[in-house]
């Protein structure tokens, strides 16, 4: 049967509506710049954990003993964490009732489960930090080229720390479209980029710092199993840092995020019959049908911006997650010309490699987090279109450029192309989820955003599993460099032909209907202008939207026709 607007729980905007006046009549309250970046600070916090990760995973693994050709796998943790957590703690938070009266309840949707989430991402990091230790009580040997319980301990604490980052990362998200007026969440997302850049800085800086060597800290840090030989020290030293800063950054978050409590209960589906075919309203005399539930597909599928969201994120992670994983050890090993092996005369080497390559990071974040300094401007000249399709061919263009620098074994070559991805990676970390924050419904919005991680999970799962492979048969990080380089540059033509519509004129931002009708909303429930029915047809007014793949055409406008969906 042909279903209707009401049918699927799709409404236009109320009648008069441009976006503009829909904005308007936004009341959440405006922030202040600071109060942005005090909201976005959760962000800062766990990026400094993923920036140590980043610099420091790899190389650290290899010294426990495990071999190359494995290595790769132990960043299956955070694609299978991040596409289990995130959607699951955005759909708990979306539909979490503060009004209940519980004992969280008066932290509102989103903030029991961040801090929840930083909870456990402070226990990871204390795992992490002290799994050398641990695993010599636990039996590995001291002169043993393995270590296999400290490198086992080092597993599971990496795994539980992927998993509070991600849980902090959605509920942030999410927190930001539910109290930061639509006008700023661009400037609060951009904030969140900028914190981001800061807080990998600081990882990727304390990773390359020797703390050993400092005159009081240093002895502290040295025990007789985890000592100054492959850095185990300045390992713990390093998470010992992401520890501190973790806990105050989504404290401070917590702080400045207070939620409309009464909004955020208001649109419950237990304040409308359950199982009612029909609704009648007697004041009009006509009848509308009970809204149905939409799931996270048929929003996505609706909407083809939404839908092309989705598909670059997943080819441009590609890119991003080869260099993620393998950037600071293609320097070390193939630029340098080191080895990871403590043992051999080449470790030195490799060493001096991966603090070169922890300081070309700090560049990288510090650029990272200037460029996103200046996305109001760059979007209002380029749309956002524009400004990703750009971002795509930078990353492009500069991984395949690390064929060049492997040729050439340029040291300053290889800390300049390190410093260069920060800008891109900028855009890859912002307009995806403030497109998103846009156009999806309000009741979504914690689901959506975790989706859409799951969207940048599954590149990491696929080169987690096979990425040290591909490496080890072509032997060099290079080939994995190429490959994003190509998922890039397809997502630029995606980017280019899904959101041909997300840009009014090419510069300002046309805003998508939300689905203000859907069960839960927090924006309240609000029956779809139905005129009449005629058997499977609806007359129905002031709707004008239509979009999306798969043949759908959700709304028509001011006439009694059969909608094709």
């Amino acid at each position: 049967p042909i279903r209707s607007p009401a049918a699927m729980g799709v409404m236009a905007p109320p009648s008069g509506g441009s976006a503009a006046q829909h904005k308007a009549h936004d009341h959440r309250k405006a922030w202040t710049s600071a109060g942005l970046w005090a909201l976005a600070s959760a962000q800062g916090g766990v990026s400094l954990g993923f920036g140590l990760q980043y610099a420091l995973l790899t190389p650290f693994v290899l010294e426990l003993g495990v071999p190359k050709r494995w290595s790769s796998l132990l960043w299956l943790g955070g694609p299978v964490t991040g596409m289990l957590v995130q959607p699951l703690i955005g759909r708990l938070s979306d539909s979490y009732d503060p009004s209940t009266g519980n004992r969280c309840a008066r932290l509102g949707r989103r903030r029991p489960f961040l801090l929840a989430a930083a909870g456990v991402c402070c226990l990871a990091q204390l795992l992490v930090g002290n799994c050398v230790d641990l695993g010599s009580f636990l039996g590995d040997s001291l002169h043993a080229p393995s270590r296999p319980r400290a490198a086992l301990l080092f597993v599971i604490g990496f795994w539980a720390l992927d998993a509070g980052c991600n849980g902090v990362l959605v509920t942030s998200r999410a927190l930001i479209v539910d109290v930061v007026p639509e006008a700023q969440q661009l400037d609060a997302f951009a904030a969140g980029t900028l914190l981001q850049g800061l807080g990998l800085a600081v990882g990727y800086l304390v990773g390359g710092l020797s703390a050993t060597n400092l005159p009081v800290i240093g002895p502290l840090l040295v025990t007789t199993a985890c000592g100054h030989a492959g850095g185990c020290a300045d390992v713990r030293f390093a998470f010992i840092v992401a520890l501190v800063v973790g806990i105050a950054s989504a404290a401070l978050t917590a702080w400045v995020g207070t939620e409309d409590l009464t909004a955020a209960g208001s649109g419950k589906a237990a304040d409308r019959p359950a199982n009612e075919d029909t609704v009648h309203d007697s004041e009009k005399g006509s009848m509308t049908r009970a809204l149905e539930p939409l799931s996270p597909l048929d929003v996505v599928l609706a909407d083809e911006v939404l839908l092309g969201v989705f598909v670059v994120t997943l080819l441009a992670w590609f890119g991003w997650i080869a260099a993620q994983i393998f950037q600071s050890h293609f320097v070390a090993e193939e630029i340098y010309m080191g080895s990871p092996d403590p043992t051999s005369s080449a470790n030195a080497l490799y060493v001096d490699g991966m603090h070169s390559a922890s300081l070309a990071l700090v560049a990288n974040a510090l650029l990272m987090a200037g460029a996103s300094s200046g996305f109001s401007k760059m979007r209002s000249m380029l749309g956002d279109r524009g400004l990703w399709m750009l971002g795509l061919q930078a990353t492009a263009l500069l991984l395949i450029s690390s064929s060049a620098i492997l040729a050439a074994k340029s040291k300053h070559g290889a800390w300049l192309w390190l410093a260069a991805l920060g800008p891109p990676y900028a855009v890859q970390l912002t307009l995806p989820y403030s497109i998103l924050a846009s156009r999806a419904p309000a009741a979504l919005q914690g689901q959506l955003m975790g989706y859409l991680n799951v969207a940048v999970c599954i590149p990491q799962l696929v080169l987690s599993l096979v990425g040290g492979h591909v490496a080890a048969m072509a032997g060099t990080d290079v080939a994995l460099f190429a490959l994003g380089a190509a998922a890039n540059a397809v997502a630029s033509g995606m980017c280019w032909r899904l959101l041909r519509t997300v840009d009014a004129g090419g510069h300002a931002t046309t805003k998508a209907p939300r689905y203000a009708a859907v069960e839960g909303s927090a924006e309240g429930y609000k029956p779809p202008q139905v005129i009449g029915v005629a058997g499977d047809t609806e007359t129905h007014a002031q709707t004008s939207w239509s979009g999306g793949l798969c043949g759908r055409r959700i709304a028509r406008s001011n006439d009694a026709q059969p909608l094709d969906i």
